[in-house]
């Protein structure tokens, strides 16, 4: 049973975030924060990143994300990297409802293997570097934007290819929808039968997710990348 439509929320406010790539000998590894109870997110693992301050500069929305992102990096994780040489790899809109909304931008940043992320302890409490070919990621407490996109970048065989080719299904747009179907809550993205009803039960091509809390159950996607 769906919820229905959902209702009308004041505009999210603009934030950035950056996956911070490396290869290695296993492979390529990203680099993921566990925040701590102060801020956004407690508890969870994130990619680095927050809103975008009236600092950041630049021609269009996304520009002043690049260098939010940037700078969210350094402050976070002591990363030096060019905005200019950021990768947009999606955009991410959350469900009307929810308490805190964060219109997001996805970058992706390629640094050298040697390079370490030192985090204050204080905001962000550990860091860790996952490999994007096995699951070490996916098991960890993430929301549903981290869980598709490790989805995503594990398509990718090496770090300079994120960067290089980028997302395998271009930059899209994720505008939330969340549903209740039975005792499950259902998050709804672009492609999925259900979508511009918000009704899960609708039959046909599946783009959704089952969450328990901020935690994935399940990710389906029927959808095949671009490239």
């Amino acid at each position: 049973m769906a919820t229905g439509p959902e209702p009308d929320a004041p505009p999210a406010r603009p934030a950035a975030t950056v996956v911070v790539a490396r290869d290695t000998g296993h492979g390529p590894e990203v680099l993921l924060l566990r925040r701590s109870a102060v801020g956004a997110f407690p508890g969870l693992w994130v990619f680095p990143g927050g809103r975008v301050d009236q600092t950041d500069l630049g021609t269009d929305d996304e520009a002043r994300a690049r260098v939010a992102a940037a700078r969210e990096a350094a402050e976070e994780a002591r990363l030096d990297l060019d905005p200019s040489r950021l990768r947009t790899w999606s955009h991410w809109t959350p469900p009307a409802d929810s308490h805190r909304r964060f219109a997001t931008w996805f970058f992706v940043a390629r640094v050298g293997s040697e390079v370490e992320a030192i985090v204050d302890g204080h905001e962000i409490e550990e860091h860790r570097w996952v490999r994007l070919h096995d699951r070490a990621g996916l098991e960890l407490p993430i929301v549903a934007p981290t869980y598709v996109t490790l989805h995503q970048l594990a398509m990718r065989r090496r770090a300079t290819d994120l960067v290089e080719l980028g997302n395998p299904f271009g930059v899209e747009s994720f505008e939330t929808k969340r549903t209740v179907s039975g005792d499950q809550m259902v998050l709804l993205w672009h492609g999925d039968a259900g979508y511009e009803l918000g009704d899960p039960s609708v039959r046909g091509p599946r783009h959704r997710a089952v969450v328990d809390g901020t935690r994935v159950v399940t990710y389906v996607r029927d959808v095949t990348p671009a490239g």
